[in-house]
């Protein structure tokens, strides 16, 4: 039920950066340690050296570590003694760097200097990091532009967006919504004239072409705007030792860097090289290939005659529905979607009996009240009796929160309210869904965040997007990478994640370096373990995934249901899904 973004470095969104996720940093002796709710330092050998006493930390950088202190939650500066350097005041930070440091204070951001001293006065919406003396900043007008340490204009803030420079140039979007490149002088060095643009990875960069509102192609570039691979690929991502995956046909191959296709596209995802091996998607098993397409490795395989089903158990573990559907979704309000051995889509209360006699082509979770199903291929609402509330006649839709549902009409997505009357006029190529007043929307191939009035909040900006829920902090992709940011668009946590998925009970799954782990809303680890695979916490349990199986922990990372199950999902008012196998 993830959505999942293949590792890319599309030139979207600028990161500015609040705190850490990672518990050290290599330029340092001491490392972030997360006790009692509280943040504090040791060294090498796990001797507390600054007691656990701030709010979020970040890792040393320079001799100095951003801090957030409890007493008035405000950033400032501690040095590896402990000491306070500069005196919490900002509502945000960036890490110190060739002496200089981003800090946000009455929603503006500026520049210090390692005695605190401004370099830069706040007055930017948003500053990035200076790479070679320059930094990319955003005015009041939201344009972006590029200024030196003296905080003089090298680019004049003319632009819609400007990525952090790749191989010497940025990418650019102009006020007619095309991207092209600059140089670090302010040169147009390629003329904007794209749909889409993306940083440039050993001398080639992608770049887009919409053809309609759901269809793109993509081709690759090189320094001076030379197209080499003409656009014509569904979907392709950056070249990697020499191939780059490209989608032909809704399936996945390889092409080398002339275009030609090395390895055919015969997988439902495939993944970038490295190490002359690549992780794709075939006949439903996650493998490795070699340069040649040939597989070298592939997940423990399964028999050809087992079968899978899913039933509920209980926090104790115990079987309380059997197995007997094909999927299943979670409880909400005493009901649960479930797919019965016919493929047709029926609710089932908590003993396991049926409803309500009504079968649908799909159906979802209750939520706000009422469920979203299809019959054939045309959704609507049901509420809990299995009446309509509104009949089925859209193409696609989203679930009800917040008053508020997401529907598709003339290829476009909108809003309406229970009445089916449209609030937000259908304009948007996806959606998410209403949580704590804003919902993410996607136009132009950015998401960014909208109010009830459907006015932005937070511009579009993101390359991928999910919604905010009670801990206020959302999940969002930039540059490939994964991060958190809060109600003002500011990164909370900054991007460095393969994946992410959404804070629940004030802890997120991340995956690091191939494994996932578990962070709190600072961005700390929790517990010393990584897992195969994780879900979030939801009834104070969590499915995690061990030695090829599925069990669960609790809150202090103890196991508390064995690894025993083929898939777990989420608790949910007290039952959670899980799938046994059929041998």
């Amino acid at each position: 039920m993830n959505k999942k973004t293949i590792l890319s470095s599309v030139c979207l969104g600028l990161i500015t950066f609040n705190s850490p996720a990672y518990s050290y940093n290599d330029d340092q002796e001491l490392y972030l340690k997360h006790l009692y709710g509280k943040i504090g330092y040791q060294n090498k050998v796990g001797k507390m050296v600054i007691k656990p006493k701030f709010l979020s930390g970040n890792p040393f950088s320079e001799g100095l570590a951003a801090i957030q202190s409890a007493e008035n939650d405000k950033w400032g500066f501690i040095d590896k003694k402990g000491s306070l350097i500069i005196k919490p005041q900002f509502l945000a930070v960036g890490d110190f760097a060739k002496g200089l440091a981003q800090v946000e204070i009455h929603n503006r951001w500026g520049v210090i200097n390692k005695k605190g001293q401004y370099v830069i006065a706040p007055q930017f919406i948003y500053i990035d990091i200076f790479d070679h003396g320059l930094a990319v900043v955003e005015t009041e007008d939201y344009k972006y532009g590029l200024i030196n340490i003296r905080g003089k204009f090298v680019v004049k803030p003319i632009y819609n967006m400007i990525s952090p420079f790749f191989e010497g140039l940025a990418c650019v979007q102009n006020e007619n919504n095309k991207w092209g490149y600059i140089d670090k002088t302010g040169k147009s060095v390629i003329t904007p004239k794209f749909d889409m643009a993306y940083n440039f990875i050993n001398g080639l960069a992608r770049v887009s072409t919409y053809l309609s509102s759901d269809k793109t192609k993509v081709g690759y570039i090189d320094k001076t705007g030379k197209v080499i691979v003409k656009p014509q690929f569904e979907d392709a991502y950056d070249f990697t030792e020499g191939f780059a995956p490209v989608k032909i046909n809704d399936k996945w191959g390889y092409i080398d860097t002339t275009g030609k296709v090395v390895i055919e596209p015969i997988y439902l995802y495939a993944y970038n090289f490295s190490g002359g091996r690549a992780n794709v998607s075939l006949d439903n098993k996650s493998v490795d290939i070699d340069t040649k397409g040939k597989i070298i490795s592939t997940e423990t395989p399964q028999s050809i005659t087992e079968t899978f089903s899913w039933g509920f158990i209980d926090k104790t573990g115990k079987v309380i529905i059997e197995p007997i559907y094909l999927n299943v979704g979670k409880f909400v309000d005493g009901l649960v979607d479930v797919e019965f051995s016919d493929n047709k889509w029926g609710y089932i209360d908590r003993t396991g009996k049926l409803a309500f006699e009504s079968k649908f082509t799909d159906a979802y979770d209750f939520s706000d009240g009422l469920a979203r199903i299809f019959i054939n291929d045309k959704s609507g609402y049901i509420d809990k009796t299995g009446k309509n509330i509104i009949t089925p006649k859209f193409s696609e839709t989203s679930n009800f929160t917040e008053g508020l549902a997401g529907v598709k009409i003339n290829g476009k997505w909108g809003f309406i309210d229970k009445t089916e009357k449209v609030i937000i006029k259908p304009q948007y190529n996806l959606v998410g869904m209403f949580y704590n007043g804003i919902a993410s929307v996607n136009i132009n191939s950015k998401w960014g965040y909208i109010d009830r009035r459907g006015k932005f909040v937070i511009k579009p900006q993101f390359f991928d997007a999910y919604d905010f829920y009670a801990e206020l902090l959302a999940r969002v992709s930039v540059n490939g990478k994964w991060g958190f940011i809060n109600k003002k668009g500011s990164f909370i946590i900054k991007p460095q994640y393969l994946e992410a998925n959404s804070f629940s009970e004030n802890i997120a799954t991340v995956k690091r370096q191939g494994k996932w782990i578990f962070i709190d809303t600072s961005g700390n680890q929790l517990f010393n373990t990584e897992y195969d695979q994780a879900n979030n916490f939801s009834n104070g349990l969590a499915a995690v995934k061990i030695d090829n199986k599925w069990g669960f922990i609790n809150k202090t990372g103890e196991v508390v249901i064995n690894p025993q199950f083929h898939s777990a999902w989420f608790f949910s008012e007290g039952m959670a899904a899980v799938e046994f196998s059929n041998k």
